[in-house]
């Protein structure tokens, strides 16, 4: 299996999160224009198109995420990210029992079968909850199909979390498949998103970025518009 550009592209912005967190142990919330103030700690998070898995456990080992739910549609793919998660994830955190000096065996990660549109709604009531949905929804390099780009959109609309202003769709965009970012942003328009690109934001972050045109590749963060801001 491949680990594609755009998730290598996401770790990279996670570790940098992870790193340089400044927010309180109480913030909430994403800011738009807070990028500092963004944090996983203590967030709930699930990944669409999770892959081989490598977001997903970086947001648990080093984000010091709450709660990560790894999702993909294909079965052996699934098969792949529990060996990898087994692999790289101590046993206390991924099976929510046991004792580590490093892990938190409060904190889970684990891996769900996800078809984009299909009984998301019941997905979400079964994996979150009191079915409040979650903090972070992210992808990496789930841009690849413009035909796909709406039911991506519904899909993390409908798992994202309607009670907190500050939920947040992570998304990692690289030109692939003919998809160019302002389809992705036109896309957010339709689901009433206000959106911001979190990385790369300086020269060093854009050397990790293989960024051979003005397509726009890097992270950007989606989040709804509040009736205040509409």
């Amino acid at each position: 299996m491949t680990l594609w550009q755009g998730s290598q592209n996401l770790c990279h912005y996670l570790l940098h999160v992870a790193s340089t967190t400044t927010a309180s142990c109480d913030e909430k919330q994403h800011s738009l224009n807070s990028n500092s103030n963004f944090s996983l700690e203590n967030k709930t998070v699930c990944e669409l198109g999770a892959g081989l898995g490598l977001c997903g456990i970086v947001a648990h080992l080093y984000g010091k995420a709450r709660e990560v739910l790894l999702t993909d549609g294909d079965t052996d793919t699934l098969a792949n990210m529990r060996r990898n998660i087994a692999l790289n994830v101590p046993p206390s955190s991924s099976a929510k029992s046991g004792n580590d000096n490093d892990i938190d065996p409060s904190r889970t990660i684990r891996c769900k079968q996800l078809l984009w549109g299909k009984n998301v709604d019941a997905f979400r009531e079964k994996y979150t909850l009191n079915n409040r949905g979650f903090d972070i929804v992210m992808g990496g390099d789930v841009a690849y199909a413009q035909e796909a780009l709406g039911i991506l959109f519904e899909t993390a609309m409908v798992l994202l979390s309607k009670d907190d202003d500050g939920a947040v769709f992570l998304l990692s965009f690289v030109f692939r498949g003919g998809v160019k970012l302002e389809h992705v942003l036109e896309c957010a328009d339709q689901h009433h998103l206000r959106w911001e690109k979190v990385w790369p934001q300086s020269s060093t972050e854009e050397s990790v970025v293989e960024e051979t045109d003005d397509s726009g590749e890097g992270i950007y963060v989606f989040q709804r518009i509040s009736p205040t801001q509409s």
